[in-house]
């Protein structure tokens, strides 16, 4: 699903923060009326629970940022672009986030890092004060910023940013979210949700929360993989599948995670893959994994493309 564009005048990307596909349901004709649309077809209905903020005032390519919002100076701008990963624990939904998704792609995958301007959004790549301040910063990826995590509740429709749990917590906590590309993975099992996503230096930055009490548990980052996209609960077991080196593209392993809550990091080898595990799927006793291919991509890249391959990989007992 693309997340819709809604531009209103000032550099934004994808402003929906999120939008429940559980919440977008067929709403069929009563008996004796007349069908949704002049074709019979049912027609389709969503609702926006909540956007992304504008989080930065932008004043044009390569200059500073000006204070805000509310920008008195330049205008106002949104970089949190993706609901990357979603998970659900009870009534509670967990969410992570990816800034300037299509920037970052745009800048590594396809290695065209050129400023551009529209009037949905700016891409500055090397002319980005994140470049000019940090001149280690890969190029393609000047328009990191560092992903957010929220809370939202299905019941009372509270959204409530957990970040803050993270960014205070230490401050080796908050390095790791700021070299986060952006949390694309996320898993709940046996009280514990795991928001994870691929960071700077071909790592995977991952974090911990309480299902129940919503408790910051910590965060570690995994130097051994490169790429992160997706957990699976199969046979009540949690399973993760990640890529290895820069953007996954020097192969990929089925991870079986054997921890808790005292030690949420802890994950086990149980199959290893030709190429970054892309999907994951449970069917009769076996977990299926789909492939990515990750040629040509850059040590930054969050992406790659899609592989015709796939193989199966039965669960270790235990």
């Amino acid at each position: 699903m693309r997340w819709p564009l809604i531009s209103q005048r000032r550099l934004t990307f994808a402003v929906v923060l999120v939008l429940l596909p559980a919440l977008v349901v067929t709403s069929a004709p009563a008996a004796g009326q007349a069908p949704a649309s002049a074709s019979g077809s049912p027609a389709f209905h969503h609702e926006l629970l909540a956007k992304a903020p504008p989080d930065e005032c932008f004043n044009g390519i390569g200059l500073p940022y000006p204070a805000g919002p509310p920008c008195a100076q330049g205008q106002p701008k949104v970089n949190q672009a993706y609901v990357w990963s979603l998970a659900q624990a009870d009534n509670r939904l967990w969410f992570g986030t990816g800034a300037n998704v299509n920037c970052i792609v745009t800048g590594t995958t396809l290695a065209l890092p050129a400023p551009r301007i529209t009037d949905d959004y700016v891409c500055e790549f090397a002319e980005s004060q994140v470049v000019k301040q940090n001149p280690t910063m890969p190029v393609g990826a000047g328009d990191h910023r560092q992903p957010r995590v929220y809370l939202y509740d299905l019941a009372s429709g509270a959204l409530t940013e957990k970040t803050a749990a993270i960014t205070g917590a230490s401050t080796d906590d908050l390095s790791r979210l700021r070299r986060t590309l952006g949390l694309r993975a996320g898993g709940t099992h046996q009280g514990v949700v795991l928001l994870a996503g691929p960071a700077l230096g071909a790592t995977v930055s991952m974090f911990a929360f309480d299902t129940a009490t919503g408790e910051y548990l910590g965060s570690t980052n995994f130097t051994k993989y490169g790429n992160i996209r997706h957990f699976l609960v199969a046979d009540d077991v949690l399973y993760a599948g990640v890529g290895v080196g820069p953007n996954g593209r020097d192969g990929g392993y089925i991870l079986r995670w054997a921890g808790d809550r005292t030690d949420p990091f802890n994950f086990v080898e149980v199959g290893k893959l030709p190429a970054q595990v892309a999907d994951l799927e449970y069917h009769d006793g076996r977990v299926f994994v789909s492939t990515w291919s990750a040629a040509g991509g850059s040590s930054s890249a969050p992406g790659g493309r899609t592989s015709a391959s796939s193989r199966p990989a039965r669960p270790t007992p235990g």
